[in-house]
């Protein structure tokens, strides 16, 4: 099958383009950081200001398959820019959705958790979406457009983390506690925190299963992010006191107390084992001790 990744140099998307080298056809499209695979074609395209190009090279292409991991995940960010944010996160599903239709492939969006408000205790993948901050907005706006084609997926996650040097949250939380340093927690809301191999694995099991619709490619553990970091400590054996809420929140956009997502559809449709905390854990430590 051959398969268009956009975002490829990014941390979904170079997941996404290794691991599935060996069984596909894949062309990695990257906007600034150059990646270099044996046996897969790359192009620098600028997905705003040169969509056209992108259009074409899917017209001589003809790829099945099209996966969008390029997008603005920083919420303090998108809430600061949202004019920008809002182009890469809002207007370039609009315009892939577009050709979707035309040139009759798949389109694969990755959302977010950050679509809903957090006032419920779990989120189901028909509940109604009421984003609190911008970049909420822009992915459930752009969630609407996808869907539009019955053809595509879209594929809501939340904090992924796993052994590579791209996932914020979890290196920020080893590299202070490795040096004994305080880990603050800005904003202790509870989601469901995912291994990037888990969510790689469930966007191929949807391609293969030719499956269309919403998803929830989470972790199936719903904790606190202070409970996260705590965890990650007491599994690499590190002084977990040296974890705590920060006095002052510091961010700008406003965040959702309890953003968990059920994955039971998921994981009863695919028939994919989404990690808890304590198996994705032991998953990295294990591979990486």
């Amino acid at each position: 099958m051959k398969i268009i990744i956009l975002g490829a140099s990014g941390l979904i998307g170079n997941q996404i383009v290794n691991a599935g080298k060996n069984n596909h056809k894949i062309i990695g499209i990257y906007q600034k950081n150059k990646i270099k695979l044996d046996g897969i074609s790359t192009h620098k395209i600028n997905l705003i200001e040169n969509f056209d190009i992108l259009k074409n090279l899917i017209k001589i292409e003809k790829p099945e398959i099209v996966i969008n991991s390029a997008g603005i995940s920083n919420i303090d960010f998108c809430e600061k820019f949202q004019k920008e944010s809002y182009k890469i996160n809002t207007e370039l599903p609009r315009n892939l959705t577009k050709i979707s239709l035309e040139y009759n492939f798949k389109l694969i969006q990755l959302s977010t958790d950050y679509v809903f408000n957090g006032q419920k205790e779990e989120y189901l993948e028909n509940d109604l979406v009421d984003p609190i901050n911008f970049y909420g907005k822009s992915k459930s706006e752009s969630e609407k457009i996808v869907l539009k084609n019955s053809k595509n997926i879209v594929m809501r996650t939340s904090t992924i983390y796993g052994w590579n040097p791209q996932i914020r949250f979890f290196n920020y939380v080893l590299n202070q506690l490795k040096q004994d340093k305080l880990v603050k927690i800005n904003h202790n809301g509870k989601n469901c925190p995912t291994l990037l191999d888990d969510l790689v694995r469930l966007i191929y099991g949807v391609i293969d299963l030719d499956f269309n619709g919403i998803f929830h490619g989470t972790g199936s553990s719903c904790i606190s992010k202070k409970f996260f970091a705590e965890k990650i400590a007491q599994k690499f054996h590190l002084n977990d006191e040296l974890i705590v809420l920060n006095d002052i929140d510091s961010t700008i956009a406003k965040r959702p107390q309890n953003t968990c997502l059920s994955n039971k559809k998921t994981k009863n449709e695919t028939k994919i084992k989404l990690s808890t905390i304590d198996e994705g854990l032991e998953k990295i430590y294990k591979k990486n001790k």
